[in-house]
């Protein structure tokens, strides 16, 4: 399945000879959905004299899924007499990161006592 490109990058002179000379080069690409499976594609070209051909290439990494973004909690109304604490929870949970659907919420005192 053919997608829309989100990013190109042409190889400068300089990462061209650190390839060459077995150091590896490191692309970043920003503003990437979380969750989101996103495919590789890489052509090469070489130009001689007047001449651009395409080349084959060959790699291996040619998907990666980017992470999940973590839950939220939040905690709002908070109540606090003696020996009542009342408030409410709520769980943001954009991406399904809770896997079992289930969030534990422990108050403790100063000495981690329940």
């Amino acid at each position: 399945m053919q997608g829309t490109a989100i990013y190109n990058h042409t190889l400068t002179e300089d990462e061209i000879t650190n390839l060459k000379q077995g150091e590896k080069n490191t692309i970043k690409c920003d503003n990437l959905e979380s969750n989101t499976k996103y495919t590789i594609e890489i052509t090469g070209n070489v130009e001689l004299g007047n001449t651009k051909e395409e080349v084959p290439v060959t790699y291996i990494y040619k998907e990666f899924t980017t992470l999940k973004i973590p839950a939220k909690v939040e905690i709002k109304n908070q109540f606090v007499t003696g020996n009542l604490i009342d408030l409410d929870v709520k769980i943001k949970d954009k991406d399904n990161s809770v896997l079992n659907n289930k969030v534990r919420v422990e108050l403790r005192d100063e000495k981690s006592n329940l």
